[in-house]
């Protein structure tokens, strides 16, 4: 009977252990489906966690730690595109910031050819940011135009509104015609109701 507890006890204690890993381990791994049907387990999580690090370092203007980041993840062939594009974007910026600007312009495109309706916000972004992405969007528009492809049109419209509204949002927003007495200009008092 003792020899029985003893096996178990062998058992029992190389499974815990096992079980006690993959628990701990689990939360970082991020399931899917690869295009040929077979699970894998891609550690999407980590490389998320890299990114998000590599945007702080970008912020406290530590950009070739930022840099050295980005291109780690971007060696993951598992990449998913979600990533791929944050790290294109944090790429972008920081070049922007080193006055880089065609290796911003190269980034740029990259964002592009993953999603072509990208569109970044004054909100979320620098003026010499949004106007690249949109001069970029214009060049590619007219290149995809002049090589005959239809239906172009529309996107080097769309672009040119684009920027045009950037540029105004800008003006409004860096306060040019800075403020006046708006008393002067002000609206004369309605009529009084008809009684």
């Amino acid at each position: 009977m003792i020899k029985r507890k003893s096996v178990i006890a062998k058992l029992i204690n190389p499974l815990a252990i096992y079980l006690a890993t993959v628990l701990i381990y689990l939360p970082l791994l991020d399931f899917g489906i690869n295009p040929s049907g077979v699970l894998y387990a891609a550690v999407s999580g980590i490389c998320a966690e890299q990114l998000n690090k590599a945007e702080e370092l970008y912020y406290n203007g530590e950009f070739d730690s930022a840099l050295m980041l980005t291109n780690q993840c971007l060696q993951d062939s598992s990449l998913i595109s979600e990533n791929k594009m944050k790290a294109y974007i944090i790429r972008a910026r920081i070049y922007l910031s080193k006055n880089e600007s065609d290796s911003a312009r190269l980034n740029i495109n990259k964002i592009l050819d993953l999603n072509p309706d990208y569109q970044p916000t004054l909100e979320q972004e620098k003026p010499q940011y949004v106007h690249l992405v949109m001069e970029i969007k214009i060049e590619r528009a007219y290149a995809e135009q002049k090589s005959g492809r239809k239906g172009v049109g529309k996107w080097v419209w769309i672009g040119a509104g684009t920027v045009a509204t950037a540029a105004i949002i800008t003006l409004i927003a860096s306060g040019s015609g800075a403020a006046k007495d708006h008393t002067k200009n002000s609206l004369a008092e309605p009529p009084p109701f008809p009684e």
